[in-house]
């Protein structure tokens, strides 16, 4: 194993000794506002970069800021893309850290270090209109040309004070709506188990996938059986399993 590099206070890390500082990252990611915090974490990027992207080549940088956790990716044209260890649906921010401001100042001055190793940065997983967007951008300007892309929608619900206070928040027609599929559900004797953790992971996740297998995407091998997909939720839910945090819901209907 090569010795880390370091450049401007920032030490780079290869993906394994990456992962063994998860907790580290993970804490840090909790601190990163406007964030998703899931997607961004090691449950998340890690899986992703080695199920989906497993060509590219990790550049993972840590400095007194935080992380830069990012990779390099070769286009048949030849040209060199440097993006988030999660590239796929472009939900995992890069730059973690709870002070934004140094964060992307110094980020920007390593980038700008490195230019030569790559010809395009696609730094993703940043909420439009917020402070750290905009604390990102201006520390990048200096050095290069920013373009903005299409944006990845994600819904989230705070369940945070339990669900009673969620459904709260909602509509009427939505509680209504809400109620009549519940009854539909017990009319038609749809039983759901709930909040599944004491399996082992491995046992817990091969149930999940002969669930899989009995739906259309399953039919159509299109879903998590398959390929990358059935290797990433694997990782993902061991990985949750292990930090005791995995919760499964499975509903039954005729057996």
């Amino acid at each position: 194993m090569n010795s880390p590099s370091t450049r401007f206070g920032w030490t780079e890390l290869e993906l394994d000794a990456f992962d063994a500082r998860r907790d580290d990252f993970d804490a840090l990611v909790a601190q990163t506002p406007d964030i998703d915090g899931f997607c961004s974490s090691t449950d998340w990027v890690i899986p992703a970069h080695r199920a989906l992207m497993p060509e590219r080549t990790t550049r993972i940088w840590r400095s007194d800021a935080g992380y830069l956790a990012l990779s390099l990716a070769i286009a048949e044209d030849g040209r060199r893309f440097l993006q988030p260890l999660e590239a796929a649906w472009c939900l995992a921010c890069p730059l973690i850290g709870a002070d934004t401001a140094a964060l992307a100042q110094e980020s920007a001055r390593l980038l700008h270090a490195e230019r030569e190793s790559f010809d395009l940065a696609l730094l993703c997983g940043l909420t439009p209109s917020t402070a750290f967007l905009s604390k990102v951008a201006r520390a990048l300007v200096p050095y290069f040309e920013l373009r903005q892309g299409p944006s990845t929608v994600r819904h989230i619900a705070d369940l945070s004070d339990g669900l009673e206070p969620y459904l709260a928040r909602r509509s009427r027609n939505f509680r209504r709506s809400l109620a009549r599929a519940e009854k539909r559900c017990r009319d038609a004797g749809i039983s759901f188990e709930s909040t599944v953790t004491n399996a082992e992971p491995e046992a817990l996740y091969r149930r999940i996938l002969s669930v899989e297998l009995r739906s259309w995407k399953g039919r159509e091998l299109s879903g998590i059986t398959e390929g990358g997909m059935r290797e990433l939720y694997a990782d993902i839910d061991a990985r949750l399993s292990r930090r005791q945090t995995l919760e499964v819901t499975i509903a039954r209907f005729e057996g």
